[in-house]
């Protein structure tokens, strides 16, 4: 009895392991991991991306121009948080699938160039040329 279930157990976990090595689910993951990636870089830089933009479209004969940095800072920020994100359901609209992409291929290109080696059997100088090169060999 005992063997039959601990069996039945190994079973179940190998089948596990084995989904979750799978291309499928790896791809799963580089897809998921690269859009969080990808909304996480563009929240946190979006207000500084805001500010810049700002002061790059204003025209020195503009009535109200910003003077500088920290005055578009201050003068923003009387917006509330509205003003530093404004926009951005445009850039996560189109960052999402971007980055889901990027991550993906990367991944795609890492598996292309070293296919059925476990990462303890690579060196180092071998995984950091994987990584160069895995976006060039999507193309």
């Amino acid at each position: 009895m005992v063997t039959s279930s601990s069996s039945s157990t190994s079973s179940a976990t190998s089948s596990i392991v084995t989904r979750k090595d799978s291309a499928a689910w790896q791809g799963l993951a580089a897809i998921l991991s690269g859009s969080a990636a990808g909304l996480t870089a563009d929240a946190c830089t979006h207000p500084i991306d805001t500010l810049r933009t700002r002061l790059q479209v204003q025209n020195r004969h503009t009535v109200g121009a910003y003077r500088g940095t920290w005055d578009a800072f201050v003068r923003t920020r009387l917006e509330g948080v509205r003003g530093f994100y404004r926009g951005f359901s445009v850039v996560a609209t189109f960052t999402v699938p971007a980055h889901a992409l990027y991550f993906f291929g990367y991944e795609a290109g890492k598996r292309y160039i070293m296919p059925n080696t476990p990462i303890d059997e690579k060196g180092v100088r071998t995984r950091a040329h994987a990584h160069m090169m895995a976006p060039r060999s999507l193309g």
